[in-house]
């Protein structure tokens, strides 16, 4: 899950500030393994705005499909924000990912 800081919307969908533009649905999740290698590609699902005021955030869901085990360590980077590395032991219940705030 992506949370970073949203602006208010007009429509139902999550909109991020000009600094996070390019966290939208569809935008990259790039998976790699241990050796930097990219072994499966996915998109943001739709964004969702949480909170109110200076605290409103937008949490975006993914699924990447093809991440096979063993790897031990698995780099996650969602369009070009950087690589978050996650242990495998911890895949196994939903992982949350933060960008901004």
């Amino acid at each position: 899950m992506i949370a970073p800081a949203c602006s208010t919307s007009t429509t139902s969908t999550a909109k991020a500030w000009t600094a996070t533009t390019t966290l939208r649905a569809g935008a990259s999740v790039t998976v790699t393994d241990p050796g930097g290698t990219v072994i499966a590609i996915g998109t943001l699902d739709g964004g969702r705005m949480n909170g109110s005021g200076l605290t409103r955030t937008c949490t975006f869901t993914f699924t990447v499909k093809g991440v096979h085990a063993g790897k031990g360590f698995y780099g996650f980077e969602v369009s070009h924000r950087g690589i978050v590395q996650v242990a495998e032991a911890d895949l196994a219940r939903s992982v949350g990912l933060t960008i901004g705030g």
